[in-house]
């Protein structure tokens, strides 16, 4: 359970400065640990499904300081705790898995591709088209689709260089970022099952994943020859 980050989280929402941080380090500190000992875990279960080249919970995990350089938001913290699971952790250049617990609302269990250059992305499809039985297998499977929902993203207006408009999957093929989230909310991340309900929901995630690493592994090989 993770009743600590709830607390300390609840509590940074309404105190987000950095008087009231440094005077309840504490609550943090303690928050922080049990966040991180519950991805050492989530790790450790994983294990069992995915190879993650034994990274360490604290290399997955998001800071606490938010970026403030691009943002009109001044706010120094998140008011979340998040974690990206994948090989190299949060530096990955692969289609990770990732979750947030936040009190208000908008906690979420996420994966896919975020951004990539356009050679990187014309690749995907390039793998979407080839693979297009595989492919549909995935997205349609009743337990995907019940948990994910449909794939998301900024898209093309038209349909990209290559492809027609009456292409079986056109709006997945215009997408620029390919990503399905499923929305959860604090009793599910409060609950003693939390930890069971992300690996189920991973195990759930892995196939699409495993199918957008193929043209990412083979981008970013290419990209080290040259």
């Amino acid at each position: 359970m993770l009743n600590q980050s709830h607390k300390f989280l609840l509590n940074i929402n309404n105190n987000n400065n950095r008087e009231w941080f440094h005077k309840n380090k504490p609550l943090y500190q303690a928050a922080k640990e049990e966040f991180q000992d519950f991805v050492a875990s989530l790790l450790n279960g994983m294990s069992d499904f995915e190879d993650l080249g034994g990274i360490e919970a604290k290399k997955c995990i998001y800071r606490i300081n938010r970026d403030l350089r691009f943002t009109p938001d001044k706010t120094p913290y998140n008011s979340h705790f998040s974690a990206l699971i994948a090989i190299d952790g949060r530096r990955t250049k692969r289609a990770p898995y990732y979750f947030k617990i936040k009190p208000d609302g908008q906690s979420v269990i996420a994966g896919g591709v975020w951004e990539g250059r356009a050679a990187l992305i014309n690749t995907i499809r390039q793998e979407i088209d080839y693979g297009l039985n595989e492919f549909n297998e995935i997205i349609n499977n009743k337990e995907f689709i019940s948990r994910f929902g449909v794939i998301e993203g900024v898209s093309l207006k038209r349909a990209p260089k290559g492809y027609d408009e009456d292409h079986a999957l056109i709006r997945i093929l215009k997408l620029k970022q390919f990503l399905v989230h499923h929305n959860i909310d604090k009793h599910i991340y409060l609950s003693d099952s939390f930890h069971e309900y992300l690996i189920e929901s991973f195990l759930i995630l892995k196939p699409f994943l495993d199918f957008m690493n193929k043209p990412l592994d083979e981008y970013f090989s290419r990209e080290e020859l040259t």
